[in-house]
């Protein structure tokens, strides 16, 4: 799903002539929690049992829940708002 907001985002940004360079960064953050959805694939099942691998998952959880819930919603939220400003 955020890979289309971030297409439609873009589209829309690069047709309105403004706001590509923050609908850009703010995409790529959403990447961050990649990182601890990549460790976590690392982990053997005997060490799911040890506080390094619930520290991964917390950062996970919050690193997805504010770069891809909470910004994206933003991001898709601005670009709708600079699309109707557009008209």
């Amino acid at each position: 799903l955020h890979h289309v907001v971030l297409v439609f985002g873009f589209g829309c940004c690069l047709g309105a002539g403004y706001g590509l360079p923050a609908n850009a960064a703010i995409t790529l953050f959403c990447e961050a929690s990649s990182v601890f959805l990549n460790i976590r694939s690392t982990f053997s099942k005997e060490m799911r049992s040890t506080k390094l691998y619930a520290a991964n998952d917390m950062m996970f959880f919050f690193s997805f829940t504010i770069f891809r819930i909470i910004m994206m919603t933003y991001t898709f939220y601005m670009t709708c708002f600079e699309v109707i400003a557009m008209w």
